[in-house]
């Protein structure tokens, strides 16, 4: 089973079940009254998505004045053009996004270009310079091609509407 959680949107349903069964769960809140229901459960982090319709890092700081104690996963309308204004926030639990591995690049094996943007995410969270990475990478590569034979990508993205097979990555 899953380890945790992350959805798009708050359902207080899957919400409980999650909490009941030892589960993380992470869901979607952009509004104070889904933030609140979920503070009210006991959640201290949630998915703010999608970021970029809800005011980006101004909307995530907005809300940190009311909910100080909430962290946010914003996801959805970031790029390594506005990654490095999330950077450094105390608000900010995670970053999430699809900039960094995009379907298209899994599916057509175009590994480069996800390696590409994981030295640059790297570089512009860290303000570092990122060395060395290629060997590693390349392992990666070759460890997930060996366990995956056929050349099918795995999956990264299962929904559905069972509670108890509620998956969202």
């Amino acid at each position: 089973g899953a380890t945790f959680i992350v959805t798009p949107g708050f359902d207080e349903e899957i919400v409980r079940f999650c909490i009941s069964n030892d589960v993380l769960i992470v869901p979607g809140c952009v509004t104070p009254s889904e933030i609140t229901r979920a503070h009210k459960l006991g959640l201290e982090v949630v998915k703010f998505f999608p970021a970029n319709v809800y005011g980006g890092i101004a909307g995530c700081s907005a809300l940190h004045g009311p909910f100080s104690l909430m962290k946010f996963i914003p996801n959805g309308g970031i790029s390594l053009s506005n990654l490095s204004s999330y950077t450094g926030k105390p608000f900010i639990h995670a970053i999430g996004g699809g900039w960094l591995c995009s379907g298209k690049d899994m599916q057509n094996g175009h590994y480069e270009n996800i390696k590409k943007a994981a030295i640059q995410s790297v570089d512009t969270l860290l303000d570092l310079k990122a060395e060395n990475v290629q060997t590693a990478e390349e392992s990666l590569y070759e460890n997930m091609i060996s366990a995956n034979p056929t050349g099918i990508p795995p999956l990264t993205h299962i929904s559905t509407i069972n509670i108890k097979r509620a998956i969202y990555h």
